[in-house]
């Protein structure tokens, strides 16, 4: 059945202006630079710490499978997201890294 063609009124228009964000061209001798997140001087959100993210999965209840499906990586290489085994061996060792600094402040 075919589609009823409608004519486009001022509403519709004004409605679909409102639904896109839209971003003035600002290249004008400016270049973007990846901002750390330690920097201090990052953008908005905050990036969190990978150990937060994978504490704030587990604390949900999440196994590690479920969370390394998500695709996390270490390192410089994002092809090489680590594996449900990797990301709990490098949770643990990251928990107990973090345990004995807290152990050597106090």
């Amino acid at each position: 059945m075919p589609r009823l063609r409608r004519e486009s009124s001022a509403r519709d228009k004004s409605r679909t202006e409102h639904d896109f964000l839209q971003v003035p061209n600002t290249n004008k001798g400016y270049s973007e630079k990846p901002v750390s997140a330690r920097s201090g001087t990052g953008g908005w959100p905050p990036v969190p710490d990978l150990f937060d993210v994978i504490t704030y999965f587990r604390a949900r209840g999440d196994s590690f499978a479920l969370i390394a499906s998500i695709g996390f990586w270490v390192g410089e290489n994002p092809k090489k997201a680590l594996t449900a085994r990797g990301l709990k061996l490098w949770y643990e060792g990251e928990l107990e890294r973090r345990a004995a600094a807290k152990a050597a402040i106090r």
